[in-house]
């Protein structure tokens, strides 16, 4: 589901009483609260990184060292080879080798033989990073299927798409503008009323994702 940043912004605006016909945005510039919605979805992805799983054919580089793109924030797993046909083919296996010991020693590969990968292993230290087994070849370049977590975007722009989760039917967008609230709230330091709105709006996020913890400690202090 798609939806822009300037429909965040003319909702976000009304509740903040900002939207007076010629004088929209005296409070809030429009590239704070842009700053908010880029905030916003990267809160959602970090508590919530399963909505924006995705499907998606992947090209190898040449050897074992693999990366996946910036678009990407996170190999998930690596399902299997893409066939000459553009088909799903042979399944591919999670390596459970320690990664020094399953690398340092590559499956063979007969050269006469169609290549396909059989094992993978994962990065410990870098999400964006995984090997393959046997290495890949440089040519023909081979495809798998892969599932990855996409990367939140940077909103530069009031035109520009937001990808919401393929499940949202208006639930996750009002999660977003919570967020958003919250954070242009909090710009307003001397107002209690500000203040108090800013701790609801954060609540209501809290809520959304399930983050249980610092949902406790917000509503202890509402109740202090």
């Amino acid at each position: 589901m798609s939806r822009t940043a300037k429909e965040l912004l003319d909702d976000a605006i009304v509740a903040l009483q900002d939207n007076e016909p010629g004088y929209e945005y005296s409070r809030w510039t429009k590239a704070e609260l842009l700053s908010c919605v880029t905030q916003a979805m990267a809160a959602l992805h970090f508590f919530k990184p399963e909505l924006y799983n995705t499907k998606q054919v992947l090209t190898l580089l040449p050897g074992a060292v693999q990366r996946i793109g910036p678009e990407f924030s996170k190999l998930i797993e690596l399902d299997s080879n893409l066939a000459p046909d553009g088909t799903e083919g042979s399944p591919i296996t999670e390596s459970s080798e320690p990664l020094l010991k399953a690398f340092n020693r590559p499956l063979p590969f007969d050269p006469m033989q169609p290549y396909k990968v059989v094992t993978y292993r994962m990065d410990t230290t870098n999400p964006r990073v995984f090997y393959v087994n046997p290495p890949a070849p440089e040519s023909p370049r081979h495809k798998v299927v892969a599932a990855l977590v996409q990367t939140p975007p940077t909103v530069l722009d009031e035109n520009q798409e937001l990808v919401l989760p393929a499940s949202d039917s208006g639930g996750w967008y009002n999660v977003l503008l919570d967020y958003m609230l919250f954070r242009a709230f909090q710009k307003d330091t001397e107002s209690a009323t500000s203040r108090t709105k800013a701790r609801d709006h954060e609540i209501a996020f809290m809520q959304a994702v399930g983050a249980n913890a610092r949902l406790d400690r917000l509503q202890e202090g509402a109740d202090e």
